[in-house]
């Protein structure tokens, strides 16, 4: 440097000189370390020059330790230059030949200098510890890739491929990270990577804490799925960039189920169709199926918007991929469909139905057709307020609906115990169908109304048909269960055949009655006497009921007609005329009704379009509210009722009053009741001897 000038030739330093400050760097931090307070400003400048800074450089500690080397060289240091032949005894290291084999060089005693002191000088600051192992790792890796992939290596490479002691260092450092920050971090290093790459430079020290930060904590991508999908759009034409894109988002599979399958459901399979990651697409899904085989439980996985473009992919084959890649898809759709119906269906079909019908057409394919037509069986199946979605959408999805009714006749037999609500379901068709059949009259273009009305009456006819056989299978079950519970009928009958021919017999041999054996043996027992004094008791009361009622009858008769009918005539009069006056004001309000509120739900629809058929289904979920809260009202009382019986029968019908003790006493009562009876029947009978 000449002092004159003010002006310093800085040369570009050699080789062996670099090393040497390589070897002193931890000598160096021990010695910052130990007098922070020299340092002070430049750590803090250079603090602020790694939250400002995205160009790749080396480690800002070995930065200061350039500065402290170069303090040394001008103060003369280096005045005395060693002899070149030193340094050609210096041996060289060999460039690494591929990124395995980089990765198996680093010093793990390097790094974990390295994390110590950022660690200590900056508890907390965790960007700062990020930046500088990013720093080492991108400098120490500075290797070229030629697969940005990794196809066929293990799901866990790069990371697998390092020292265990090296990992360990990484994944502790991130484990102590704050959680704000590591998520801020990743947010700027998948931009930051991708802006690295376009220039030319090597991104391996991003690939590997990407790796770990997401392996931490597999959440990062999916909280970053809109900033994946940009990435994507932006450099899909750019194979190397989008490959490193996809193969970070890829990475959250390999610990969650849930997050690989919204990852390849939402950033990769949209670039099924480009032949370079085709491949590497649909691998990915096999392979997340085949790792994640036993996973059941997924909240929330799947979305509509994610399953209906994997249902066209796999059977309309919308972007042409080759048949070995399309048949892999085909055979993990039934996972894939498992997954996105099994997640609550009795709440959740409701979301899929109207795109599933919206899906099915004539002019689809016929495999396709079938799977839309049983997806929305199962919709129909699982969740009952499906069938409101389908009366919502019948009038504008005509075609649509008869496609899903001539399915429901080919396979009623199967399905057809299974709908509860498709009676209702096709009374409001048929009233819909009045409707439409007036708008088709008046020129409208209705396609697939004819045909709906068709199937609309081929499945009520199927179910009356099966109602009417269940009522014939019912109905021989119930007379089989009366033939059980009176087996012995066949002989009382025959028992009572044979007595009466007997008692005949008797008779016809002794010429009367009288005179026959069963005669003679009611005689001598007193049950003919006791039958005549019967009987004659009785015709003494109907004669004299007979009498009283002959005489008083008409008489009551005449004074309550002569008393009523004014009164009855005027009510019925004013019944007349409350009837008339009734029947002209509901003609009225019909008329009314059917004149002005057509065109007021008309326009309410057209100002407020949605709102009429939201009340409807809110009106429609209020019936049902209702109804299953009385069920579960009238359940809960006939359960509480049972529980009551039972604690009534357990602690009150004890003791005096228990259940036996009580029948004795009915028994008891009836039988006095029965003697006084018979008592007081005979003293009338000698009463009336006597006075006649």
């Amino acid at each position: 440097m000449d002092d004159s000038d003010g002006w310093e030739v800085v040369r570009k330093k050699s080789k062996q000189n670099a090393a040497n400050n390589k070897k002193n760097e931890a000598l160096l931090y021990l010695e910052k370390v130990a007098h922070p307070a020299n340092n002070f400003g430049g750590a803090l400048s250079n603090e602020f020059g790694i939250l400002n800074s995205s160009k790749p450089r080396k480690s800002t500690v070995a930065n200061r330790t350039d500065e402290d080397t170069g303090k040394k060289e001008k103060n003369g240091c280096l005045a005395q230059k060693k002899p070149q032949k030193k340094q050609q005894s210096v041996a060289k290291t060999k460039p690494p030949k591929n990124l395995d084999d980089a990765l198996k060089k680093l010093n793990t005693e390097e790094l974990r200098g390295i994390v110590d002191i950022v660690q200590k000088r900056f508890s907390c600051s965790s960007n700062i510890w990020l930046n500088e192992v990013f720093e080492y790792l991108n400098d120490n890796l500075n290797v070229d890739i030629s697969d940005c992939l990794f196809l066929g290596k293990d799901p866990n490479y790069p990371m697998s491929a390092m020292t265990k002691e090296t990992r360990k260092i990484i994944v502790g450092m991130i484990e102590n990270c704050d959680k704000s920050v590591l998520s801020d971090y990743f947010e700027k290093a998948i931009v930051d990577m991708t802006v690295q790459m376009t220039k030319g430079l090597e991104v391996n020290g991003y690939r590997i804490l990407l790796q770990a930060m997401i392996h931490h904590n597999p959440l990062l991508v999916v909280d970053n799925l809109g900033k994946f999908g940009n990435l994507r759009n932006t450099y899909q034409n750019r194979q190397p960039i989008c490959e490193t894109v996809l193969w970070v988002a890829s990475i959250g599979g390999t610990r969650k189920f849930d997050v690989g399958l919204r990852v390849w459901s939402t950033v990769l399979l949209p670039v099924v169709g480009m032949t370079a990651y085709a491949k590497f697409v649909v691998d990915y899904g096999c392979s997340l199926f085949s790792r994640h085989s036993k996973e059941n439980n997924i909240n929330n996985a799947l979305a509509v918007h994610q399953f209906i473009p994997f249902l066209d992919i796999v059977f309309f084959n919308s972007v042409k991929l080759p048949s070995h890649l399309h048949k892999n898809l085909y055979n993990i759709y039934p996972k894939f469909k498992k997954v996105a119906f099994d997640c609550s269906p009795e709440e959740n079909m409701r979301n899929f139905f109207p795109s599933l019908l919206s899906r099915l057409n004539l002019s689809s394919p016929a495999v396709l057709k079938t799977e839309l037509c049983s997806c929305l069986v199962y919709c129909l199946t699982k969740d009952p307020k499906c069938f409101g979605v389908w009366i919502q959408m019948y009038p504008r999805h005509l075609v649509q609906s008869s496609l899903l009714l001539e399915h429901l006749i080919c396979k009623w037999d199967v399905v057809g115990h299974s709908l509860p609500l498709i009676k209702e379901t096709l009374g409001e068709f048929n009233k819909a169908n009045i409707q439409l059949a007036i708008d088709l009259k008046n020129g409208a273009n209705l396609n697939g109304l004819p045909q709906c009305k068709e199937h609309c009456r081929t499945v009520l006819g199927k179910m009356n048909a099966g109602s009417g056989s269940s009522k014939i299978r019912s109905s021989s079950k119930s007379d089989g269960k009366s033939d059980g519970f009176f087996v012995f009928r066949p002989f009382v009958f025959v028992l009572l055949v044979v007595l009466a021919s007997a008692v005949i017999y008797d008779c016809q041999f002794h010429g009367c009655f009288k005179d026959s054996r069963t005669g003679r043996f009611l005689n001598d027992s007193g049950i003919v006497a006791a039958y005549e004094r019967t009987l004659s008791l009785f015709e003494a009361f109907c004669s004299a009921a007979y009498e009283w009622i002959s005489t008083n009858v008409p008489i009551y008769v005449g004074n309550v007609k002569h008393f009523c009918q004014p009164y009855a005539k005027l009510l019925a009069e004013w019944f007349e005329i409350a009837t008339a006056h009734l029947f002209d004001a509901l003609i009225a309000i019909h008329v009314f009704i059917s004149t002005n509120v057509p065109s007021v739900l008309q326009w309410v629809d057209d100002r407020f379009p949605g709102v009429v058929d939201v009340t409807r289904s809110y009106v429609d979920a209020a019936f049902n509210l209702s109804f299953k809260l009385s069920s579960a009202l009238l359940t809960s009382a006939f359960r509480y009722l049972q529980i009551g019986f039972v604690w009534i029968q357990e602690n009150v019908f004890t003791g005096e009053l228990a259940v036996d003790k009580l029948q004795q006493h009915v028994y008891f009562a009836l039988d006095t009741v029965r003697t006084y009876t018979l008592e007081v029947f005979d003293w009338v009978g000698q009463q009336l001897k006597s006075s006649t």
